[in-house]
C-alpha cells in the first residue's frame, strides 16, 4: 500500500500492522438469515442487501446464501438439491437463484423448516418474525433451521453457478 507523496523519491512502505490493499477480485460468500428486499426484520436485512452489492461494484464475485422463506418472484429453481444428516435424520434442501442488476448472485435455500406459513413469519403477523412465533416465543427448532442453512451454504458453491 503506497501513500501518495509528491516529494518522496521511493514508495513509502505501509505502516507496521497495516495490510496492503487487495486489488485483485475475490470470491466472497455471505450467509445470513435475511436479505433485503426479500426478507427483512431489522438491520441485518439492510446490511446483507447493501454490502454485497457494494463489494460486487468493486469487481468482487459475491454470493449471498439465505433461507427461502416463501416463493419470491423472479427467483428460479436451479435444479440442484443436497441432502444432509442432521437431528437424527436426512434432510434435503433445494437451491434457488436470482441475479439482480447489482452483480450479486443470490442463492435461496428451501426446506419445510424454513418456510413458515408461506412467509407470514416474515411479512404477515406484525408480531411474528423470521425467528419467532406471533406470541414472541423463539421457534423451538431455530437451532436446527439455521444449522441446516449453514450446511446448505457450505455446499452451495459446489452446486450453483458462480
Amino acid at each position: 500500500y503506497l501513500l501518495p507523496c509528491a516529494a518522496a523519491a521511493a514508495p513509502v512502505a505501509s505502516p507496521p500492522g497495516v495490510r496492503p490493499k487487495n486489488t485483485e477480485a475475490m470470491p466472497i460468500i455471505f450467509v445470513a438469515a435475511e436479505v433485503s428486499p426479500w426478507s427483512k426484520t431489522g438491520g441485518l436485512g439492510d446490511v446483507c442487501g447493501a454490502l454485497p452489492a457494494a463489494l460486487a461494484s468493486r469487481g468482487h464475485s459475491v454470493v449471498v446464501v439465505v433461507p427461502r422463506y416463501e416463493a419470491y418472484p423472479h427467483v428460479l429453481d436451479t435444479g440442484h438439491s443436497a441432502s444432509f444428516f442432521l437431528d437424527n435424520g436426512a434432510h434435503t434442501v433445494r437451491y434457488w437463484n436470482h441475479r439482480r442488476g447489482d452483480g450479486v448472485n443470490y442463492v435461496f435455500v428451501s426446506h419445510p423448516a424454513l418456510e413458515r406459513g408461506g412467509g407470514s413469519s416474515i411479512y404477515g403477523d406484525a408480531s411474528a418474525s423470521a425467528y419467532s412465533d406471533s406470541d414472541g416465543s423463539a421457534y423451538p427448532d431455530n437451532d436446527f433451521r439455521f444449522a441446516l442453512l449453514c450446511m446448505a451454504a457450505i455446499e452451495a458453491p459446489l452446486c450453483i453457478p458462480w
